[in-house]
């Protein structure tokens, strides 16, 4: 497994570990459930789960992952057992939470509600999402202390043990170099209007007197821009890969009269070791991160009552 596939994993595992730390702002986002479902599906310790709690957690699940993952539909058998073993792995951080001597400053709690308050338009807003999800400024703030109380227990037993070093970097740099590069790019001006004829001249005067004469003269109509392939639309994209520098072409894409010139293709490059440094640590990081969270949450099930009822 390259450099490339190994980061696309962590990057997915990141967006499941772990869901606690933004189970809150998925309070306000989305529709309310009207289902009353009351089944119990499973028990964690002394906590019971019902098949609202999953249904309202594999949303929130399909949310963070929807954009990278094929299996994000709550539909799905296998999503919802994945996401039911995320849930029963989030109640027992949270048991541990609750049983350490830790202290959230109430000045924390309100920020977090007064950046919660301020996303919504209106006062009036804020307090019907509020009753909508059956909830008060009370149990949010309740709520809000809980995301603390996870995060610090986290911190505590995962985060603060994880380091890399510039000796780590440097050598998986070394170990995976040709693997860091920055695709090509192009340098393009952009020429538009509903005005053919306008278009059509701006055309001829990069033809006659070149790109900077007709920046000069329509300063109002180009448009210059740096940027890789993938990043543009297809009728514009198509076209830069076989044109030659200082040349220009016409197109019409949706409907409106365009002028494309390049002016130059900045050739792929290998990343130097300063240039991937951060993009290394990050990797690594994660990489620690996901074996330590892992190792303790096998720990907390080993000393855990976990219990799953049969559908």
């Amino acid at each position: 497994m390259n450099f490339i596939s190994q980061s696309r994993q962590m990057i997915q595992y990141w967006r499941w570990v772990p869901a606690a730390l933004i189970s809150l702002t998925f309070l306000f986002v989305g529709t309310a459930w009207c289902e009353n479902v009351t089944k119990i599906i499973a028990k964690v310790n002394s906590e019971i789960i019902t098949s609202k709690d999953l249904r309202d957690y594999c949303t929130l699940l399909s949310y963070r992952i929807s954009e990278d993952s094929t299996q994000s539909n709550c539909e799905d058998e296998q999503f919802m057992k994945e996401a039911l073993g995320k849930l029963i792995e989030d109640k027992l951080v949270y048991d541990k939470a609750k049983k350490e001597d830790l202290i959230i400053p109430s000045y924390l709690i309100q920020s977090k509600l007064e950046e919660i308050i301020v996303s919504y338009p209106s006062m009036e807003a804020f307090e019907e999402s509020l009753i909508e999800k059956g909830l008060t400024v009370t149990r949010l703030k309740e709520k809000i202390k809980e995301q603390y109380l996870v995060r610090q227990t986290i911190d505590r037993y995962v985060r603060f043990f994880i380091s890399v070093s510039p000796q780590e970097i440097s050598q998986f740099y070394k170990d995976h170099a040709n693997e860091f590069s920055l695709p090509a790019t192009y340098v393009l001006w952009i020429g538009k209007s509903q005005d053919k004829s306008l278009v059509d001249a701006i055309a001829e005067t990069i033809r006659k007197k070149g790109i900077l004469e007709a920046k000069e003269v329509y300063p109002n109509n180009l448009i210059k821009i740096e940027s890789r392939l993938d990043e543009l639309l297809k009728e514009v994209a198509e076209p830069l890969q076989v044109m030659s520098e200082g040349r220009y072409l016409m197109r019409h894409i949706e409907n409106i009269p365009h002028v494309i010139y390049l002016e130059k293709k900045i050739p792929e490059r290998g990343l130097t070791l300063e240039e991937a440094r951060d993009k290394v640590y990050t990797f690594l990081w994660e990489k620690k991160f996901k074996k330590k969270f892992d190792t303790w949450i096998a720990e907390l099930k080993k000393d855990a009552l976990i219990k799953i009822y049969s559908e």
